[in-house]
């Protein structure tokens, strides 16, 4: 599967609408939200995840050349 295979998936809060991939500032996977929950959803998450690339962290990142299993999105 690519990602244009989870383009109009319908969004996991149950309301109906389709999602849409988040990732943070530095394009690491989020989660998927919808026009209805983003607010709710990325309230648990700092808000410099979201808009700095270079927040801070305490666990290892992952480099962009590895690669990860898509199929349990």
């Amino acid at each position: 599967m690519n990602l244009d295979d989870y383009r109009d998936t319908p969004c996991g809060c149950e309301s109906g609408l389709s999602s849409r991939i988040v990732n943070d500032a530095r394009g690491i996977y989020l989660c998927r939200v919808c026009d209805e929950c983003e607010e709710r959803k990325l309230s648990g998450y700092r808000p410099e995840v979201i808009t700095n690339p270079n927040y801070w962290h305490d666990e290892p990142v992952e480099d962009e050349d590895e690669s990860y299993d898509t199929s349990t999105w």
